[in-house]
């Protein structure tokens, strides 16, 4: 019996050890499991991808720092969704938009569209969450069906800290 509770201690502890909880800018977030990490130019990248009977299929999450705006959140979504896809991909698809409205005083905007690249189609999806004088991003690329659990689960997990910068009181939002 001393040995089956030690070794579920174990388990629990080497669970707890995968699923650490790390901070970027605002955000706190649990990385995806066995996905490559790049830190490049203030952003944070999760990517990966995998083929199965020749059909290549993607993901990629950017969290993109905050920064100060007051503007609203749909003015802040059409200038994130202008700088992030737009200019990168030169796509003129119109996304797809949600607005959900947080108790804890995020304005969270979704939009999603389909993006046709050098030949590559995928889902584009950029959620911009607005408050305390504050917009952050996550912008995610996704080809095919096999990461949109990941990402959901993600997202689900994912919360924003309004005063990470200002004070201690807590204003976490999940996105």
């Amino acid at each position: 019996m001393k040995k089956n509770l030690l070794l579920i201690v174990i388990v629990f502890f080497i669970m707890d050890a995968y699923s650490q909880t790390e901070t970027f800018d605002i955000a706190s977030f649990i990385p995806p499991k066995g996905w490559q990490r790049i830190d490049s130019n203030g952003i944070v990248a999760f990517l990966n991808s995998k083929t199965i009977n020749g059909l290549t299929s993607f993901c990629q999450i950017f969290l993109c720092p905050s920064h100060a705006s007051n503007n609203s959140p749909e003015d802040n979504f059409r200038s994130e969704w202008n700088n992030r896809v737009v200019r990168t991909t030169g796509t003129n698809q119109i996304p797809k938009t949600e607005t959900e409205k947080t108790p804890d005083g995020w304005a969270v905007v979704t939009g999603t569209a389909t993006i046709i690249n050098k030949g590559i189609t995928y889902t584009c999806m950029l959620v911009t969450a607005s408050g305390f004088g504050k917009v952050m991003s996550v912008l995610v690329n996704i080809a095919g069906q096999d990461y949109v659990a990941e990402v959901q689960n993600f997202l689900d997990k994912m919360e924003l800290n309004g005063n990470a910068a200002n004070d201690s009181r807590s204003n976490r939002r999940k996105m």
